[in-house]
């Protein structure tokens, strides 16, 4: 025969709206990374690739077996530059700047970064975000526009010069009319 019973009951349906936010976040996040055209790289502090997307194995001509440790340094050999990006990640979470990197074949190209300091909400780990955009064409663009400067610079030097010359040459025999 039962005397009593004690019956405690517990409002979850804020917890599961939670767990249900965070699955869909979860997997927008995983899309955008997916389809995304921009190079994407989530690392560690020592700047160990963790994750990456699609675009970053076309970008630097990837082939990476899952189970090998990757570093982000492999693919911009400049440590003065990574440690200007580790320093500033450290003292405001965050970085952008230009660097020379090189793909799997060699072949070096500019790009230019983007990174962030993120924390992880599930493991309380704190990510690094970085963004690598190809900015080989940019940098022709640059050196096209230089040089054009130049030839007008040269033009405009030479205009003036002949100019010159051709208002001395004209004013001498005006000169001489006049007297």
């Amino acid at each position: 025969r039962v005397q009593s019973v004690v019956v405690t009951m517990l409002d979850i349906s804020e917890k599961v709206q939670s767990e249900r936010r965070l699955i869909s976040n979860t997997a927008t996040f995983n899309a955008v990374v997916k389809e995304s055209i921009i190079s994407l790289f989530v690392c560690d502090w020592d700047l160990r690739i963790l994750e990456h997307n699609e675009a970053s194995h076309k970008l630097f001509l990837m082939t990476i077996n899952p189970k090998t440790t990757f570093m982000f340094s492999e693919l911009v050999y400049d440590e003065s530059i990574l440690q200007r990006m580790r320093n500033e990640l450290i003292s405001v979470g965050r970085f952008a700047g230009e660097m020379t990197a090189y793909r799997m074949n060699g072949e070096e190209f500019p790009i230019e970064v983007s990174a962030v300091v993120s924390n992880d909400i599930l493991t309380s780990a704190q990510r690094i975000f970085i963004l690598v955009f190809d900015i080989s064409e940019r940098k022709n663009h640059e050196k096209e526009r230089e040089m054009l400067i130049q030839e007008l610079t040269k033009s405009n030097t030479e205009l003036k010069q002949f100019s010159y010359i051709t208002s001395h040459n004209m004013r001498a025999p005006l000169t001489n009319m006049l007297t």
